[in-house]
């Protein structure tokens, strides 16, 4: 069984693209994690998921979020110490962000075999397998 750890940008294109382009990213998390794939988001995942619709009172975005969350083929979990502390060596070593070292972070301490993401900047990391899809 393959864990994937979606970066926020790639639920985003999910639940807020154009179907075409749902479908292609949907292409992509299949073609990496199988058929039996399981996929992990945190809570981080969805604080950033959720703002721009929330700022905008967005109520049909916000639901579809919820039940993109609350799914069963999703696994969303928390960001307990040792991933705060994981996230610090990332960042000591490297120059990402707070945000990206956590996400990072939390794939990692999660067990993915993967982090599949928007964001071109994160390709260098060597710890994880990254899958980039319409990188940024």
């Amino acid at each position: 069984m393959s864990r994937l750890y979606l970066d926020a940008n790639v639920v985003i294109r999910l639940i807020e693209d154009e179907p075409a382009l749902r479908e292609e990213v949907w292409r992509i998390v299949a073609a990496h994690g199988g058929p039996d794939r399981v996929i992990v988001v945190s809570d981080l995942v969805r604080l950033e998921c959720r703002v721009k619709p929330l700022a905008a009172g967005d109520a049909t975005v916000l639901d579809a979020y919820a039940r993109y969350f609350a799914s069963p083929d999703v696994t969303v979990v928390s960001l307990p110490t040792p991933v705060y502390d994981r996230a610090t060596e990332i960042r000591a070593r490297s120059r990402y962000g707070l945000a990206d070292a956590l996400h990072l972070a939390t794939a990692i301490e999660s067990g993915c075999d993967a982090f599949v993401t928007a964001d071109r900047r994160l390709s260098g990391f060597t710890d994880l397998p990254v899958v980039l899809i319409h990188a940024e």
